[in-house]
């Protein structure tokens, strides 16, 4: 795959998007596009850095750039869109947003409850339902069972919010950019959306639907003129819909326990897999500094990462790349890595 081509073909579709009707003080910022072994950036090939690492915002040389790392062949508009998304995470960045959740300890102490996966389910069927045909009333229902769950399961709702905030506006603003470049590649985005919000195996892990829920609710708002603040204000917009509702509470039968068993059994799998294996790559005692948060998984003591570790010293932060189950006993470190 030739990344300078790509790169330029992608430079030209962001260069049609209208920034200003995105959000607030949004413009497009510099990209890389980087594989293995090399790194387009700003017109030419670069040095791979240890800062290159999944798709995200980086601060690299003074000023935050979006970086996509391009395995496979993508359509270049839709990766013009993908990266309008990163782009966003940059301007989070530059206005220091504060509600980034703490994903590590998010990692250990989210749990998975039957009651609260159930409600959630029931919360995104009718996002979907107000998607096909808005009604206050069902808006209002919707923010009174989120209400409940805030009351019962605070730390679990927090952590959802903030990934709504954080990923699912930047999610919201790929779909939008993404309408500016393609309307059907955009309706395309917005069913398959609907589709995997009410599908149960998907809301585990919470992080990965949280995208998608977050992104839905900003469009079914904003396209109703429901004012979301676009300052980048302490609480998040999920917080500040429940103020003033009255919670609801949920009756109807809990449907999620097969699922979170079906989880938990496919990630005990692994971890004894890799026990078996015994292929470890690291022994000792280390602070985690990262794991890929987007899907990992926690469970007996044990966290699954894919695709990267990063471990040690922050300020000379060790990188392991691969598939991994590390030992973690103790919340925030690890005291073995086997690479699976």
């Amino acid at each position: 795959m030739n990344l300078q081509e790509k790169f330029y073909e992608v430079r030209d579709l962001i260069q049609r998007i209208d920034f200003s009707t995105l959000w607030k003080n949004f413009h497009p910022l510099k990209f890389a596009l980087y594989d293995n072994k090399e790194c387009f950036f700003n017109g030419e090939y670069i040095k791979k850095t240890d800062q290159f690492i999944g798709n995200t915002a980086i601060l690299y040389q003074g000023e935050y750039i979006a970086i996509w790392n391009l395995q496979e062949e993508v359509d270049a508009v839709i990766l013009a869109s993908k990266l309008v998304h990163e782009m966003f995470h940059g301007l989070q960045l530059m206005n220091n947003e504060s509600r980034f959740p703490n994903e590590i300890t998010a990692i250990y102490d989210y749990q998975y409850s039957d009651e609260n996966l159930t409600i959630k389910l029931e919360e995104n069927k009718i996002i979907r339902r107000l998607l096909k045909c808005f009604d206050y009333e069902k808006l209002k229902y919707l923010l009174g069972l989120r209400k409940y769950r805030s009351n019962k399961y605070p730390f679990e709702f927090l952590y959802e919010a903030k990934i709504e905030q954080i990923e699912g506006t930047a999610n919201y603003i790929e779909m939008m950019a993404l309408k500016q470049l393609s309307l059907v590649l955009f309706e395309n985005k917005i069913k398959e959306m609907m589709d995997s919000i009410i599908t149960p195996e998907i809301l585990l892990p919470v992080r990965i639907i949280s995208y998608d829920v977050g992104a839905l609710l900003l469009y079914i708002l904003k396209g109703k003129n429901l004012k979301i603040p676009d300052d980048f204000v302490d609480m998040t917009f999920s917080e500040t819909l429940i103020q003033g509702i009255s919670e609801v509470v949920y009756t109807g039968e809990l449907k999620m326990e097969k699922f979170i068993k079906d989880y938990y059994d496919e990630a005990n799998k692994t971890i004894q897999e890799a026990i078996f294996l015994d292929n470890v790559v690291e022994d000792g005692d280390y602070k985690i500094l990262g794991v890929n948060v987007y899907n990992a998984v926690f469970h007996r003591g044990y966290i699954i990462s894919r695709f990267f570790v990063m471990y040690g010293d922050e300020n000379h932060p060790t990188v392991q790349y691969g598939d991994f189950v590390l030992e973690s006993k103790v919340k925030g470190r690890l005291s073995k890595i086997y690479k699976i």
